[in-house]
């Protein structure tokens, strides 16, 4: 099943992402995917494809969000990340795996650290090039490694 591009009004603000439901069997961990600051959810397509059809994959794109009542939308890294939480409450995402590329991890290890409860485990990554992006074979063999979990560099992190 390919992934589809949905809408949702979370706390005021418009957000897009991309979904892809579970097939078969409905028990495995569902996983979010945070992009990086300048990238939509539609540059994880490829490695969304990659993953098990098991898993319900939903890429979060922050991005495009914009404020339902003409406001402007707070990019502080504690706002974005209280729009997660509750964004993942609002679609019924229960502590899914964390993968957070770039400025989508420094949002996801803040999530970490201020939700824990609210994860089930966390994946960090960063290109070894600030302008690199995804490097999609190497992603997706670290996301099919059981147990792993790939930690580099994270450029902006809560302390």
């Amino acid at each position: 099943m390919s992934p589809q591009y949905r809408h949702i009004v979370v706390s005021g603000v418009r957000v897009a992402y991309i979904e892809r439901e579970a097939s078969g069997r409905q028990y495995e961990t569902s996983i979010l995917l945070l992009d990086a600051l300048l990238a939509t959810a539609e540059t994880l397509a490829e490695l969304i494809a990659g993953l098990s059809t098991d898993r319900r994959v939903v890429a979060l794109d922050l991005l495009s969000a914009s404020s339902s009542d003409k406001k402007s939308v707070d990019v502080h890294q504690a706002s974005l990340t209280g729009l997660i939480h509750e964004f993942m409450q609002t679609i019924g995402l229960v502590q899914p795996v964390l993968i957070g590329h770039s400025h989508g991890g420094a949002l996801a290890l803040r999530l970490a650290a201020t939700a824990p409860m609210a994860l089930k485990g966390l994946v960090l990554l960063a290109p070894a090039h600030p302008f690199g992006g995804y490097r999609s074979r190497v992603v997706n063999f670290y996301l099919r490694q059981p147990g792993r979990m790939l930690a580099l560099s994270i450029p902006v992190a809560p302390s």
